[in-house]
């Protein structure tokens, strides 16, 4: 039995119909939603009418939680004004729709138990996503678990159980490309992910968006939502870090005042987070026929070079980088063709960003002095049940650890990245013989901002898990 499972609409009313145009087609049996399929956009009502009449199950996300549960003192504040609009814009029939959904559900297809959840819980989860999937283990019963709320694609198997995650076909944060997945349940489990490449439908959606009274009323999240719909990429959370890393400054129960911080923190973000002209990143990997890992890792290890930038521009090819060295971001990088192991990761990010593998950060550095840590990047992604290290440039006249190396999991890659780590900083004289290898510290880090300083790399790198290798 073929069942669509869609995720995460957000009032993209024309992106819905791109994923149930192509079900039809694919003749999937089944539809199954997985919540928030309000707010962001104008579509309420439109949208609820097909869900309604195409959801074989259909269970409560958390932007229906907050309308069921609509609270007339936020109205005011920025921050509520999309659940204010979509509340009263939405039907009182569909508004008691939604009180009888329930926020999860477990069905049984084929001998398969199916748990349906939205997993906004994983935004309370303070380590990985593993400990979501250990709470949902200790409470249900199922083989299967379906989940949205992240708005990533993601599909792996923990503990026996499948964890698939369709990415959302609304709002796609990992890559400008609407999703969802048609999950195919016979003797055997299949899954196939379907893409609808944003920039097909974008100016229609823009001009629809644009002209609508829900845009012109929350004009700095809608333009963030937009933003981020184009690019592929989440622009509203470290929007709202931002915004409540300056709350404490002012009365925040004074609407006035919260509204005109909100609109300050716009204006700031819009300044300094980090944006690409993606298309032209796009164009760039195109034009140097980068469209594999394997031309990834080609055209690196053939045509970049050991190098950093500095804060006015200037290359530098010799020395060590130091305060004045800024992190390039991809666009750069590939016009500059010389850079560190920090800039070079940022660039294998955006090009797996376009993948939907899962990928990680980690930095290795020798804590020496505070003014000199020897460090380097490790960029690592999942296929297959084994995970890789993505290594094109780890070459020195004393020292040769190129290559995409694979491992049965990511602590036997830590490790042997860590010995790699070692050998060469000794080889080449930036370790001494006799290191104190408890000061060898190991970081798994989220995409920084770019034209970072050393200070502000590291200081974001500390900022995130901390392995032990």
């Amino acid at each position: 039995m073929k069942i669509a499972i869609i995720s995460d609409i957000h009032s993209n009313m024309i992106a819905l119909k791109l994923a149930l145009d192509d079900l039809k087609k694919e003749g999937c049996a089944k539809v199954f939603f997985l919540g928030d399929y309000l707010t962001d956009g104008k579509w309420e009502n439109e949208i609820m009418a097909l869900v309604k009449e195409y959801g074989d199950k259909v269970i409560l996300g958390n932007r229906e939680d907050y309308l069921i549960n609509y609270d007339p003192r936020r109205q005011d504040f920025n921050n509520y004004r999309p659940i204010y609009f979509t509340y009263h814009n939405l039907t009182v029939a569909n508004l008691n729709y939604l009180k009888t959904l329930n926020k999860r559900e477990i069905v049984e297809v084929n001998g398969y138990k199916i748990l349906l959840i939205h997993g906004e819980e994983y935004g309370h989860t303070t380590n990985c996503i593993t400990e979501l999937f250990d709470e949902y283990l200790a409470k249900y019963d199922f083989d299967i678990c379906l989940f949205g709320h992240t708005h990533k694609y993601y599909k792996n198997y923990y503990k026996g159980k499948l964890f698939l995650n369709p990415g959302s076909i609304g709002e796609p944060t990992d890559t400008p490309y609407y999703k969802y997945v048609i999950l195919n349940i016979s003797e055997e489990i299949a899954t196939t992910l379907k893409e609808f490449r944003v920039k097909d439908t974008y100016q229609e959606l823009a001009k629809e968006y644009q002209e609508s009274s829900y845009y012109k009323e929350n004009f700095c999240w809608s333009d963030l939502i937009l933003r981020g719909i184009k690019d592929g990429k989440d622009y509203t959370t470290p929007f709202i870090n931002l915004f409540y890393e300056k709350l404490d400054s002012i009365d925040k129960f004074d609407p006035l005042k919260f509204n005109h911080l909100w609109h300050q923190c716009y204006e700031e973000f819009i300044h300094s987070y980090n944006q690409l002209d993606y298309e032209k990143l796009d164009k760039l990997f195109k034009d140097n026929k980068i469209n594999t890992i394997k031309d990834l890792y080609n055209f690196c290890h053939t045509k970049l070079d050991y190098g950093w930038l500095d804060i006015t521009g200037n290359i530098h090819y010799d020395g060590d980088n130091n305060e004045y060295y800024t992190l390039q971001n991809p666009l750069e990088l590939m016009q500059t063709r010389v850079g560190i192991c920090w800039d070079y990761t940022e660039l294998y990010r955006q090009f797996f960003n376009r993948l939907t593998l899962k990928k990680e950060t980690y930095l290795l550095y020798y804590e020496e002095t505070k003014e000199f840590w020897p460090s380097h990047s490790i960029f690592v992604y999942y296929e297959n049940k084994k995970v890789y290290w993505f290594e094109p440039m780890l070459n020195t006249d004393n020292f040769h650890y190129s290559g995409i190396h694979e491992y049965d999991d990511i602590a036997s890659l830590l490790k042997d990245a860590k010995q790699a780590f070692l050998k060469n900083g000794k080889l080449n004289g930036f370790l001494l013989n006799n290191i104190d290898e408890k000061k060898l510290n190991c970081y798994k880090y989220k995409e920084p901002h770019f034209h970072l300083n050393n200070e502000g790399f590291y200081h974001h790198v500390l900022e995130g898990q901390k392995i032990d290798i």
